[in-house]
């Protein structure tokens, strides 16, 4: 009775601090907001529905690669098994109260032979690899024109200092090699004694190579989502900003999306980001109407994903046998 409470209390807090989030941001751009609705209008469909073609295809071929995540895990299971599993247990996430628990990756990975441990802990490697890549694409961010306008001074400070210093940038960088390697062991041992990432090493020995491939795979995935960022961000009027330039938006945009505990889809928080970028690159009205028709392209291949997934589950049932490898 008492976990029951406590997950209608956890439901309603997530609710709250979505709505809250929403809220906020309404009023803060209450203003902007109010002339979006004339400006959709304006928005190129050639480029809008090409990217979000590209935003389905994205939505399939990332569910897919769960599959690789397992094999790299010592299991290997139908790729297009994974996929369905991925995309249906996915999209619960949006519902409120247990329906996403019963519903979870976790349970209905048991449909394709994955123990509720090993799906556990696949799960958890793969948000470490996603993570990987989406802050790779991150970093790019620093060479964005205004964050480089921004960052100029003090890069000079930095390069004037090192030159007039250089004995004691030696000593520095001699001082930090045994810290670097001390703080590295203490997060290792920390990530070890973790319950939930303990799993993914207390299950057999990963396939280190295979987690390399599956991170190359997923920063492809960043790259082609963020080209279907910049086809959508082409499709508004007054707003041009370069191509590579995307590739730092998108995965800022991510990464603070994702660590936003709490809210689902990061819904609000990524839109901000967007708008406060973009506003960099064209007035606040077009970055407010980019991340409207972004967030409206995912959730339509989101939407779309799933429905072929269920079209495609009514004819065809689940591969019940897996074959499971060891490393």
């Amino acid at each position: 009775m008492n976990t029951d409470r406590c997950k209608s209390m956890k439901s309603l807090l997530k609710y709250t601090l979505v709505l809250l989030g929403l809220s906020l941001a309404v009023i803060a751009l209450r203003s902007h907001l109010e002339k979006v609705p004339s400006l959709l209008g304006t928005v190129d469909l050639r480029f809008l529905i090409g990217a979000m073609i590209g935003l389905l295809l994205y939505q399939l071929w990332n569910a897919s690669v769960w599959s690789e995540v397992l094999h790299a895990m010592g299991t290997q299971c139908k790729r297009i098994d994974c996929t369905r599993i991925w995309l249906e247990s996915e999209s619960l996430k949006w519902l409120p109260g247990t329906v996403w628990s019963y519903g979870s990756r976790i349970v209905s990975a048991q449909k394709i032979g994955v123990s509720k441990k090993l799906a556990s802990a696949s799960i958890i490697l793969e948000l470490i690899l996603t993570n990987i890549a989406w802050a790779t694409l991150a970093t790019t961010i620093v060479f964005a024109k205004p964050v480089m306008a921004m960052a100029a001074p003090y890069i000079q400070q930095g390069f004037d200092f090192v030159s007039n210093q250089g004995w004691l940038t030696s000593v520095a960088v001699i001082l930090c090699i045994p810290l670097l390697i001390f703080l590295g062991n203490f997060i290792y041992r920390k990530l070890k004694t973790s319950p939930r990432f303990s799993q993914v090493f207390q299950l057999g020995k990963l396939d280190y190579p295979k987690c390399l491939v599956t991170i190359t795979h997923y920063i492809i995935l960043c790259l082609w989502n963020a080209t279907m960022m910049w086809l959508v961000f082409q499709s508004i009027p007054s707003l041009e900003i370069p191509y590579l330039t995307i590739f730092g938006v998108a995965g800022v945009a991510w990464m603070i999306g994702f660590w936003s505990i709490g809210i689902p889809g990061g819904i609000g928080v990524r839109e901000a980001v967007i708008v406060v970028i973009l506003s960099q690159y064209g007035n606040i009205e077009s970055g407010v109407l980019a991340a409207i028709v972004w967030r409206g392209a995912q959730m339509f291949a989101e939407i779309s994903a799933l429905l072929i997934s269920l079209a495609y589950g009514a004819k065809h049932h689940f591969t019940a046998q897996h074959e499971i490898t060891h490393h």
